[in-house]
């Protein structure tokens, strides 16, 4: 499913497990992507957080650390984070994309309002539906 990431793509699934193994967790969840995309630091996706006040400080906050240390270099992800990176497949597809981006990737967390890096996008006062509209016009796409 990863062939079409982009180098920056893979950089953000990397980081995002960096970080999930930082936080003492034993899976990737949709906050540990949603760093990745902040730490990855380039695209529309990093840009629109920045422009929305929304850094790795801030989403740090509203994560819990855990108690599970693990020694796995890799972690599973959630099946959130799976049906996240499916959307994010997708939405590369909708806008008739040939690769998959750390956009594509914001693009797919914000599909899904239910997961916990929307919960943590609302409660720092960011609208999902505001980001989605910013990066479909730094692409070039309408809704």
């Amino acid at each position: 499913m990863f062939e079409r990431f982009t180098d920056d793509a893979c950089r953000v699934m990397a980081f995002a497990n960096q970080q999930a193994r930082s936080s003492n967790h034993s899976f990737i969840g949709t906050p540990d992507v949603l760093l990745g995309i902040i730490k990855e630091g380039s695209g529309f996706a990093t840009q629109v957080l920045k422009s929305r006040n929304v850094g790795l400080d801030k989403v740090r906050s509203q994560i819990q650390t855990g108690s599970d240390m693990t020694l796995q270099a890799k972690l599973p992800s959630t099946p959130r984070v799976q049906k996240v990176i499916e959307y994010a497949v997708e939405e590369s597809c909708r806008l008739n994309h040939n690769h998959v981006s750390t956009d594509h990737i914001l693009l797919g967390l914000l599909r899904d309002p239910e997961c916990e890096a929307v919960q943590i996008l609302l409660r720092l006062h960011v609208k999902p539906e505001e980001l989605q509209k910013d990066i479909l016009m730094l692409l070039g796409a309408s809704e």
